[in-house]
């Protein structure tokens, strides 16, 4: 993941993507993909074989989103919505021990300002796959410190006002420092942990408070969200603390502890939509 940030204005940073990507996407900091305007087509962010180049390759501008002046026409122009932007690479492979070829693709990425392509520091891989990340957002009161910081920072859209009308209420505002006293602190903490628990009971009973919750109406499918690669195996995954035997597909749990399942189908067919084909629900195995 490579964090792209734009400063308003001033500069138009250059994102150059190898030929036969494999699949890409970009995506601002607020939960909003990069959109861009390409063959008289609205593109969403993506890039290689799913995006305009159709994985041969091509430099992407990515535009800050109060950025009026010209697009050079050599290059495919991405609208930013905030001034943050990450881009992340999917690379597809056939073997999981042979990954040097789809490692070397994404390797060929570039990332720059517009115009300063010679002078741009080499581009950087550091292999994080043994790394330990915390992905996990705050559950307490310091989630409004970050939420002051991305406001601090962000474009003012239009569509946020609503949003940053109920923020400026608790003192989160452009321009202004947040500073809340003692006794607020205590009251943002208390209800961010509140909101924390509120989560968890709507991911974990969809159906008490979500109507309609369920994807089919013989099984416990819930719609996680709004709104073809042949990800396929010869049998199920059996979840489980050892392995049911070689060859067999499976995912390890750890003792004493929950996990849940998401199944995410990639260019699913007319089959998933009519409902035609459907997974099984998860069966426990003696």
């Amino acid at each position: 993941m490579e964090v792209i940030e734009q400063a308003p204005g001033r500069y138009r940073p250059l994102l150059s993507t190898p030929a036969a990507l494999a699949g890409a996407e970009t995506a601002d900091s607020f939960p909003r993909q990069a959109e861009g305007d390409i063959d008289s087509r609205v593109w969403c962010g993506d890039v290689g074989l799913l995006g305009p180049d159709h994985g041969q390759g091509a430099k992407y501008l990515l535009l800050p989103p109060d950025y009026r002046g010209e697009t050079p026409a050599e290059y495919l122009p991405f609208r930013s919505r905030t001034y943050r932007v990450f881009v992340f690479w999917r690379g597809f492979f056939k073997d999981p021990k042979q990954l040097d070829e789809p490692v070397k693709v994404m390797e060929q990425t570039r990332v720059y300002p517009l115009g300063q392509e010679a002078s741009a520091k080499p581009m950087q891989f550091p292999d994080a796959s043994a790394v330990p990340a915390n992905m996990l957002y705050p559950t307490d009161g310091t989630a409004f410190d970050m939420l002051a910081r991305f406001i601090a920072h962000e474009y003012v859209e239009p569509a946020d006002m609503e949003m940053r009308g109920m923020l400026a209420a608790l003192g989160i505002e452009k321009n202004k420092p947040f500073e809340p006293d003692a006794h607020r602190r205590d009251l943002l903490d208390k209800g961010a942990k509140t909101a924390y628990r509120i989560a968890h009971l709507i991911i974990y009973s969809p159906l008490a408070i979500i109507p309609n919750a369920l994807w089919y109406k013989d099984r416990r499918w819930a719609n996680a969200f709004p709104g073809n690669a042949t990800f396929t195996a010869p049998t199920f995954n059996y979840f489980g603390q050892s392995s049911p035997g070689e060859g067999k597909n499976w995912l390890k749990t750890l003792p004493d502890r929950g996990f849940f399942v998401i199944l995410r189908l990639y260019g699913p067919t007319r089959a998933f939509f009519d409902q035609s084909w459907k997974p099984s629900d998860i069966e426990k195995l003696s």
